[in-house]
Order: C-alpha cells, then structure tokens, then sequence
C-alpha cells in the first residue's frame, strides 16, 4: 500500500488514525503507567488528565495499592522479628513468607498495568470500590 494512501485499495476502508483513537491510546498507557506511584501524583496535578475518570481511577488505585503494600510490609517486617525467634526453621518461614508477598504484589501490579493498557478497570476489592468513587466524582 502506498504511503500516502489515505483509503486500503483492497477494503476501502480509511487508513488514518483518527484523533480520538490516538486519545484513548494516550489514555490507556498513562492509566499504565500511573502504576509506577510517581506518575500516579502527577497525572491527577496535570489538567487535561486530572478531568479524565479512567486516568483519575487507575493513579488513584495506584497510590492506595502502594500505601496498602506498604502497610503489608511494615506488618510483615514485624512478623518476622516474631519467626525469627523460632530456631531453625524460623528464617526458612520468614524467607518464604517474604518471597510469596513480593511474587503476589508483582503479580498484581503487572496484571494492573496490563488491564489499564487494554482500556478496563479492574477494581481491586476495597481500594477499587474507593478509586471509582473518587475518580467518578469529578
């Protein structure tokens, strides 16, 4: 097909990106990339995405996902001061305790991320309820 072919000669269809495909693309992958906490606080300073609701949804998801981790690691470092009085077994329970939390965190943050690439909301069972809320308010 040509380069400036502006209809497919097979199909007939139009060939250009409209405006408005290349706005939910630029909406999906900021709504991704809230998920790395930073960007999360500056697209909801940022005007044109601060009025947006699925961008609005996914950084705030983000930052209450990253305050709720925090709070489980802080909670679990304290349990491990408590497995690590256990002799012997104590530090195999507390190595596999810490594995297993940052397999599931990692896990939920790709699956966020991918689903805010594919255009949804997964809502994550308290923070998510609380996300729409607020992010829907505007």
């Amino acid at each position: 097909m040509p380069a400036n072919a502006i209809f497919c000669p097979g199909c007939g269809r139009s060939v250009k990106v409209s405006e408005k495909a290349n706005a939910r693309l630029r909406d999906k992958v900021a709504g991704a990339l809230a998920y790395l906490l930073l960007p999360a606080f500056v697209l909801l300073l940022i005007d044109p995405y601060n009025r947006n609701s699925f961008i609005r949804f996914h950084s705030i998801q983000s930052i209450g996902t990253w305050f709720a981790a925090l709070l489980l690691l802080v909670s679990l470092r304290l349990f491990s001061a408590v497995l690590g009085l256990i002799p012997g077994l104590g530090i195999l329970f507390i190595w596999l305790l810490w594995m297993l939390v940052f397999l599931a965190l990692g896990t939920i943050w790709i699956v966020l991320a991918l689903k805010a690439v594919q255009g949804e909301r997964l809502e994550l069972p308290l923070l998510g309820r609380f996300a729409a809320m607020l992010a829907d308010e505007v």
